[in-house]
């Protein structure tokens, strides 16, 4: 369900929202919004935590949100040393001041849409690739990216009773002839009471009733299985 190594564009949401964050907490400092902010970009020592910029990339995003107007800069960088007493000492920390203006309502406009994407990150982090059944037919996929699709099936269709099998059978790949044992019978006059055709049909009609367009969801081989985690609702 979750995933060590992190897409890129989830890594660049991630390093943009460390940005935002760290220009929002400057700007809480002030006394009045309209003053400049220092912004310290770190060129030593380099944090190594998976959601923190290198210094290289977060000088990238800050020029990138001077080009977009969220801010400006109000004077030239400035470097500064940590911690260095003498002559012959190595400075703790070092790196480069920006001395930036927010423009508030861009900024915030910003920010709210990037809190939106992080929000969906973390909420597919938490519960991504989730197939939640309720036994009254409502259905709720979260797929891998946190996008969210619901649904509710009528409890007596082909729909809810093949995927209410495949559920309580979840990460199992079955037979078309297997999964066929779980539909309606053929009614007279269908053109195509194969297994296969009824099974696959049935199987694009959920995900239809989901408006889901993935591949997350199913597993296909030889077969149809469901190739996510599962929580019963009764």
């Amino acid at each position: 369900m979750k995933t060590e190594v992190k897409p890129a564009e989830e890594l660049h949401a991630r390093f943009l929202w460390y940005v935002l964050n760290k220009i929002k907490a400057a700007q809480l400092l002030l006394e009045a919004k309209q003053q400049s902010i220092s912004y310290a970009l770190f060129l030593y020592p380099q944090n190594k935590a998976w959601n923190i910029p290198n210094a290289n990339t977060e000088q990238f995003l800050l020029n990138n949100l001077i080009e977009l107007g969220v801010i400006e800069e109000t004077n030239e960088n400035a470097p500064f040393q940590i911690g260095k007493e003498y002559e012959h000492e190595n400075p703790t920390s070092a790196g480069v001041y920006y001395y930036l203006k927010i423009n508030n309502v861009a900024f915030d406009k910003y920010y709210e849409k990037q809190q939106k994407l992080i929000n969906k990150y973390d909420k597919a982090d938490a519960k991504g690739n989730l197939l939640t059944f309720h036994e009254n037919g409502e259905i709720e996929y979260i797929d891998s990216d946190g996008n969210e699709y619901h649904t509710k099936l009528n409890k007596t269709l082909n729909q809810f009773k093949l995927l209410k099998f495949l559920v309580y059978n979840p990460r199992q790949v079955f037979k078309f002839d297997e999964l066929a044992k779980n539909l309606n019978k053929v009614k007279s006059g269908v053109d195509y009471p194969d297994d296969e055709r009824r099974v696959r049909d049935t199987i694009q009609s959920i995900k239809d009733k989901l408006m889901y367009k993935g591949d997350g969801l199913f597993e296909s081989s030889y077969g149809f299985g469901l190739s996510c985690d599962v929580l019963i609702k009764k």
